[in-house]
């Protein structure tokens, strides 16, 4: 299977730096593309936090990052900011607005 590889940068990458949350083949891409719009579409129903665009996105972070981080939510630290970052990329999509 051919490699999928991106580099996007998020806001608080230096230059010459990709973001290592990125899946590297399609299966894993599709997986990640599938887990989110689940959350997504599931975060009305199982948060009791309001539903704003802010505390989707906050979710779904945390969601995407529990799932594909080595070790889960403990060990994603300072890396949040990266998940965060490309789940804000990814939310007018999930949400339509595109």
């Amino acid at each position: 299977m051919p490699t999928l590889r991106l580099s996007l940068l998020p806001k608080s990458a230096g230059l010459g730096r990709t973001v290592a949350l990125l899946p590297h083949d399609a299966t894993v891409a599709a997986e990640m593309a599938a887990i989110a719009r689940r959350r997504w579409n599931s975060y009305s129903r199982n948060a009791s936090i309001p539903d704003t665009t802010d505390n989707r996105i906050n979710d779904l972070a945390r969601g995407v990052a529990e799932k594909f981080t080595d070790g889960g939510w403990p060990m994603v630290g300072p890396m949040i900011s990266d998940y965060r970052w490309l789940c804000e990329q990814i939310a007018p999509i999930l949400a339509g607005d595109n």
